[in-house]
């Protein structure tokens, strides 16, 4: 039982790092005018500091790893219950 706790809370870990590397990628304050094609994300991209894209580029995928582990719990889970009539 520690063990499967263990992968779950890897699991939850990975999800909230994934959400941090998307804020750091994607999350931009301002006002943009969206028009409807790609202009204004291109400007939102351009725009964030070259660090900022690194660090979210680095997280992403540390963090779909975890996230992927704790789905495994799910997996051995559904195995499991499958294995038991």
């Amino acid at each position: 039982m520690p063990l499967v706790i263990t992968f779950i809370a890897l699991g939850l870990i990975g999800s909230v790092l994934m959400f941090a590397s998307d804020m750091l990628l994607y999350f931009t304050p301002g006002a943009y005018d969206m028009d409807g094609t790609l202009k204004p994300y291109m400007r939102i991209m351009r725009d964030i500091p070259t660090a900022r894209v690194r660090a979210g580029g680095a997280l992403g995928p540390v963090a779909a790893f975890l996230y992927v582990t704790g789905f495994l719990v799910m997996f051995a889970s559904m195995l499991v219950a499958m294995a038991c009539p």
